[in-house]
């Protein structure tokens, strides 16, 4: 089973995407689900980000080629993101926001769904505390939470052993 990461929009990606291509490397590849079709990706400074997640990963849409991006299109767009995802992490969504319909979408398809807490009051995190509160999603404090729920059989098994023979670090993961 790989892992994958899941973008699902394009607004202010390019830089996370950077650090993230730059800590996770070739590991994990990168999957953006579009509202749009591939003919018409949103915003011309996107394409040389769609180029390179195409490279490592693909680009999804269930949009006709020539379909221009349009609101109606991006709750589909969402349940795309959830169906094809094991589970839901959200880190920051207002109470009206794509996170919580992809969230929603996510408890429909029996997914797991976690949500990080935030500053009570703050309107960013109006949804992920809602879910909580609601049961709707699992509290997340840590990775370990999500390890435990998807990799029960290799995270109880597993050992990390941190090696640093020559001055590059490397991370081995060893299963006993």
């Amino acid at each position: 089973m790989g892992s994958r990461c899941l973008r699902n929009q394009w607004v202010g990606t390019r830089d996370r995407y950077r650090r993230a291509r730059g800590f996770f490397g070739k590991w994990i590849k990168k999957i953006a689900v579009l509202a749009e079709g591939l003919q018409h990706i949103y915003s011309p400074e996107n394409l040389d980000l769609a180029d390179r997640i195409c490279q490592q990963g693909a680009l999804i849409s269930e949009s006709p080629l020539a379909t221009k991006s349009v609101s109606h299109n991006f709750p589909i767009r969402n349940c795309v993101i959830s169906g094809i995802s094991q589970g839901i992490l959200v880190t920051e969504a207002s109470v009206k926001s794509g996170a919580l319909i992809t969230a929603t979408f996510g408890q429909e398809q029996n997914r797991e769904v976690f949500a990080v807490p935030g500053r009570i009051g703050s309107h960013p995190s109006s949804g992920c505390n809602q879910l909580i509160s609601r049961n709707q999603a699992k509290l997340f404090t840590s990775a370990t939470e999500i390890l435990e729920d998807f990799l029960p059989n290799i995270f109880n098994k597993a050992r990390i052993q941190l090696s640093f023979p020559e001055p590059s670090k490397q991370i081995i993961l060893l299963q006993s």
